[in-house]
């Protein structure tokens, strides 16, 4: 198995593996045909940002700013399995004629420049010390590239490159503070209109990305009550709607399949919070006893929903007890995962065609005591 190159910014990889023999399992004894990604891309990249901030009033502030980036990137490939030429036209004989095989190289290059803009308008509104009420506009851009490595059966060219990813976003919050400085309550609404978003998606044992339109919105609102001098209760709630537009997905029976799918790891209803019960220990230092908890709803690891991606929804909670001594010693003892859910962060459909889904586990539950010193 042969494979260089490695993407990554204003850099050049080259890490040469040894091919095994011709009849080695990936040079055609078990796969169809010799494994190969021989690339390398450069990236050169520059740019330059701004803001200003202008008072219009004593209680209104405008803010805007802008950035300017210029990509230049250059992809080369000089062989890849999946853009090989073979004599027989058999794909069980295309590994390279150097290993025993009919398959010749069949090299190509491309080309990305492009100019990006980026920005922001922000109106401020301070009618006292104690609020904040905002709403911004704001353009964000993410660069193209190129697809690499090995490539789903039947690639064309035409899928190597992939475009620019153009994200308008809109929202507006506010930021109080009340009962002298006891509630402090934070919300936002916002809408994401994404233009060419950049998806990941597997075909079979590999994946592409390409550009499809997408869109979002959702709200999110964060609370912090000093119920008393000891007692601090805290929560956070967010609720999200994703939608990208004509997903392809190929079917196990080959057949290409294309809806509009949520976006990855995006749950709809999320949320955390907790409380803090302070005592102090006169002389000493004060020790705290803190209960917390986490929760989002089900959601997928995937871009198209598929089911081996799905990742149940989930409730933890965790507890701790920490001791802060004026001597500059603080000591903890906790406990995360007190129910011991055993739930999935992530299911990957990369191997689901050979009946194999590849999943990842949050920790279980966890003791444990830490011990740190000030000065």
């Amino acid at each position: 198995m042969r494979a260089t190159g490695k993407n990554q910014p204003s850099a050049v990889f080259n890490f040469p593996v040894d091919p095994p023999a011709a009849d080695g399992m990936y040079n055609g004894a078990v796969f169809p045909l010799s494994l190969n990604a021989d690339w390398r891309l450069r990236t050169n990249s520059i740019s330059a940002f701004g803001q200003v901030e202008h008072d219009l009033t004593p209680e209104l502030t405008l803010l805007a700013g802008v950035r300017v980036t210029h990509d230049d990137k250059t992809f080369k490939d000089a062989d890849n399995a999946a853009f090989r030429t073979c004599d027989s036209g058999q794909p069980g004989s295309c590994f390279l004629k150097a290993d025993g095989g009919d398959g010749t190289p069949n090299p190509f290059a491309l080309g990305y420049d492009a100019w990006l803009v980026s920005g922001k308008i922000q109106l401020d509104y301070k009618p006292n010390a104690d609020t904040l009420l905002y709403a911004s506009v704001s353009r964000g851009t993410k660069g193209g590239g190129f697809n690499n490595g090995f490539y789903p059966d039947n690639t064309s060219l035409s899928q190597i490159p992939y475009g620019d990813e153009t994200l308008h976003a809109f929202e507006v919050g506010e930021k109080i503070t009340l009962l002298d400085r006891k509630l402090r309550i934070n919300s936002s609404i916002f809408y994401y209109d994404y233009n060419d978003y950049q998806v990941f998606n597997y075909f079979g044992l590999v994946g592409l990305i390409s550009n499809q339109d997408a869109r979002a919105y959702g709200f999110e609102t964060e609370i912090e009550a000093r119920v008393l001098p000891e007692l601090t209760i805290y929560g956070s709630a967010a609720y999200l709607k994703t939608k990208i537009f004509d997903v392809a997905k190929a079917a196990p029976n080959g057949d290409l399949v294309v809806d509009d799918r949520s976006m990855a790891f995006a749950p709809k209803w999320s949320g955390s919070g907790g409380l803090t019960y302070t005592v102090p220990i006169e002389g000493t230092g004060e020790v705290a006893f803190d209960w917390n908890f986490e929760a989002r709803s089900a959601r997928f690891s995937g871009n198209f929903g598929d089911p081996g991606t799905a990742l149940e929804g989930y409730f933890k909670h965790n507890a701790s007890i920490a001791l802060t001594l004026d001597s500059g010693w603080d000591l903890r003892a906790f406990v995360d995962n007190i129910g011991n859910r055993k739930n999935r962060t992530y299911g990957g459909p990369s191997f689901a065609s050979l009946g194999i889904v590849q999943s990842r586990y949050a920790m279980p539950r966890v003791f444990g005591v830490a011990a740190s010193f000030r000065w």
